[in-house]
C-alpha cells in the first residue's frame, strides 16, 4: 500500500452496475483499505466495514440513530452556515411539490440532524476519506461531503461532461475547473480523436441526447409519463396556471425585430445548478442581472426546459416573469437552435446550452461551475457591472468571440486535465463505448483519487 493512500475511506453512492462494478475493481487494486459503503444496496458484502442504506432516504440518519456520539462544535457549525444554504435548496429535490413540501424550520432541523449524524458517524469509524461517485447533490451526500471537508478529510468525485467519453475525477466543487486554467497555459497539444469529434459536432446542430427518449429503458420511460402527467394535474396545477398566464403575457414572436440574449432555463433541481450554480442556483437572480445589464431595446428571451416538471418551479417565478417589460417566454416546442442562431448572446449557468453557443461563435456569459467557464469568447459573471460592460461591447460588434483555435486550446485544457471514458450509464446513450472498457477506465480513476498525494 502506498504511503499516500488511507487506510479507511467512505464510499457514497455507487447505485449503477456500472460505478460498482468500477469500485469492486478500485478496492481489489488498494490492498489494505478498510472501506464503508452509504448505498442503495450492500454490494461490497462483507467487505464493507459499515453499511448505510439510502433506500429510506436517510430518514432514519437523525439525533436518534446519533445518541452516544460525538457531536460537532459550535465552530464547525457555524463553518456549515454557507453550506447550509446550499443544502436547503437541494432539498427541493424530494421535498416540494407545486411550491409546499418541507417548510424552512423543518428542513433546517433535518439538515442540523444530518450534519450532526454525519460528524458522529465519521469520527466513530476514523474514516480518513470520503469519495463519491458524482458531485454530492443530494443533501444527506453533501452533508457528508461539507463535515468531511471541515474535518480535514480527503474528499473526492467523479463527474461525467457534456464532452463526449470525457469525465473528470475532482476533489473539491469549489473551483472545479483549476486544472484547466494550469493547463491552458501549457503547450497545447495534438487534440485526440473523441475532442475532434466533440469540436466538429458542436459546431454544427446536434440534438443532445437525454432531449429524445431513443435509447432509454422502459421503465425509465414510464416514469417520465408519470411525471408528464403530474404537469396538469392539481400537484403543479398552480405553477402551470402562472406559466401559461406568463406566456400569454409576455410570448415570444420571432416577428419582434429586436436584438436579444437567449437564456434557455435549466432543468431543476439538478447538479447543473445545485451545486454547481452557486448563488446562481436562484434562476431568478440570473434573469434580474440579465434584465439590469440589457442596453436599451434589447429583450432577454427565456425558454422553459421541455423537461422541467412546472411543480418544482415556483409560480412566483412566473409571475415574475409576466411583469418584466423586456422579458420574452419561447413555447417549449421552439427551436432552441434557432433561437440560440437568432441571439446577440446566450446565458447560461452551466450545461451544454452554453458549450454550443461557444462552438457557434456567440457571447456566451457563464454564472456557474461550467468548464468553459474561462474560456475565450466567454464571460465568467460575477457582477452586474462587468455584464453589463460586456453586453455593451455585443452591442457595439467589439466583444471577442472564440475561435476556432481558441476552442481548440480549451479541449486541449480539458483534455490535459480529464480523464477519457464513461462514469454515468446514462451517457451510454450519448456515444457507445465498450462496457469492459467503461469499467476499467472508471475503476483506473478512483483508484488514482484514492492513492493520489
Amino acid at each position: 500500500m502506498g504511503s499516500s493512500q488511507p487506510s479507511r475511506a467512505l464510499f457514497v453512492g455507487f447505485h449503477t452496475w456500472l460505478n460498482q462494478t468500477a469500485l469492486t475493481k478500485a478496492l481489489c487494486a488498494a490492498q489494505g483499505l478498510e472501506a464503508g459503503l452509504v448505498s442503495r444496496s450492500n454490494f461490497l458484502g462483507g467487505s464493507a466495514r459499515v453499511f448505510v442504506s439510502s433506500r429510506r432516504g436517510f430518514k432514519d440518519c437523525g439525533f436518534d440513530a446519533s445518541r452516544g456520539w460525538e457531536m460537532p462544535s459550535r465552530r464547525l457549525l457555524e463553518a456549515l452556515k454557507p453550506s447550509e444554504a446550499i443544502a436547503l435548496r437541494m432539498m427541493d429535490r424530494t421535498h416540494r411539490s407545486g411550491g409546499c413540501g418541507w417548510n424552512l424550520e423543518t428542513r433546517k432541523r433535518r439538515w442540523l440532524e444530518w450534519t450532526c449524524y454525519a460528524y458522529g458517524f465519521l469520527r466513530r469509524h476514523g474514516f480518513e476519506a470520503v469519495y463519491f461517485c458524482n458531485v454530492p447533490h443530494y443533501p444527506f451526500e453533501y452533508a457528508l461531503h461539507e463535515v468531511a471537508r471541515l474535518l480535514g478529510l480527503r474528499t473526492g468525485f467523479l463527474m461525467q461532461l457534456q464532452v463526449q467519453q470525457t469525465f473528470i475525477a475532482a476533489d473539491r466543487i469549489e473551483d472545479l475547473w483549476a486544472p484547466m486554467r494550469l493547463a491552458s497555459a501549457s503547450p497545447r497539444p495534438a487534440l485526440v480523436e473523441r475532442m475532434r469529434s466533440e469540436l466538429e459536432r458542436r459546431r454544427r446542430m446536434h440534438q443532445p441526447f437525454y432531449m429524445h427518449g431513443r435509447g432509454v429503458p422502459a421503465m425509465v420511460r414510464f416514469h417520465a409519463w408519470q411525471r408528464q402527467l403530474l404537469r396538469f394535474t392539481q400537484i403543479g396545477l398552480a405553477a402551470n396556471l402562472e406559466y401559461w398566464n406568463a406566456r400569454r403575457a409576455r410570448g415570444w414572436s420571432s416577428s419582434e425585430r429586436k436584438p436579444y440574449v437567449y437564456f434557455p432555463l435549466h432543468l431543476q433541481p439538478e447538479a447543473t445548478t445545485s451545486p454547481l450554480g452557486g448563488v446562481y442556483v436562484e434562476l431568478q437572480l440570473v434573469v434580474e442581472m440579465l434584465v439590469k445589464a440589457l442596453p436599451a431595446g434589447w429583450l432577454l428571451v427565456v425558454k422553459e426546459n421541455p423537461k422541467q416538471r412546472l411543480a418544482k418551479r415556483s409560480s412566483a417565478f412566473y409571475r415574475r416573469l409576466a411583469s418584466m417589460q423586456s422579458v420574452r417566454i419561447a413555447s417549449r416546442a421552439e427551436d432552441s437552435f434557432g433561437l440560440m442562431q437568432g441571439a446577440s448572446a446566450v446565458a447560461a449557468v452551466t450545461g451544454t446550452a452554453g458549450w454550443e453557443a461557444l462552438c457557434s461563435g456567440k457571447p456566451v456569459f457563464v454564472f456557474g461551475e461550467a468548464f468553459y467557464r474561462h474560456a475565450k469568447g466567454a464571460l465568467a459573471v460575477d457582477d452586474l457591472a462587468g455584464l453589463a460592460a460586456a453586453l455593451a461591447r455585443v452591442q457595439d460588434g467589439a466583444y471577442e468571440t472564440a475561435s476556432l483555435g481558441d476552442l481548440e486550446q480549451l479541449l486541449a485544457a480539458l483534455q490535459h486535465s480529464t480523464h477519457r471514458g464513461i462514469c454515468d450509464v446514462a451517457y451510454f446513450r450519448d456515444l457507445a463505448m465498450d462496457r469492459d472498457e467503461a469499467v476499467e477506465r472508471c475503476a483506473e480513476s478512483l483508484l488514482h483519487l484514492i492513492q493520489q498525494p
